[in-house]
């Protein structure tokens, strides 16, 4: 989903009137507009990143992860189906390459 600025922009060039505020303009541009392709020929990706700590900022301390900025594997998908078994073939691959990477490192009792 394109973020608010682009949202309007596409919905005035191609004429779509769209009503509301917040999430319920949001709500509108998806009645009317539908989902906007995010890369070629694509509207659900899942991707893969390496995280490196998580956020201990002080005032913040929200815990999110700190994401490294290169993905380590993406896949593209036009399906909500297909987007969701994707996403969990990743998961599940990611554990994998995870644990083996990790099983090397550790002092097994």
């Amino acid at each position: 989903m394109p973020d608010e600025g682009v949202r309007e922009i596409m919905a005035q060039s191609r004429k779509i009137a769209l009503e509301g505020r917040g999430d319920n303009r949001l709500a509108d541009f998806m009645n009317k507009h539908g989902f906007v392709e995010i890369g070629c020929g694509r509207t659900y990706e899942t991707m893969v990143f390496k995280v490196n700590g998580h956020c201990e900022a002080t005032g913040c301390n929200c815990g999110l992860p700190i994401i490294e900025p290169s993905e380590l594997d993406s896949r593209g998908y036009n399906d909500p189906k297909a987007a969701t078994e994707g996403h969990y073939e990743l998961c599940e691959k990611w554990a994998i390459i995870t644990e083996e990477a990790y099983a090397g490192t550790r002092d097994e009792d």
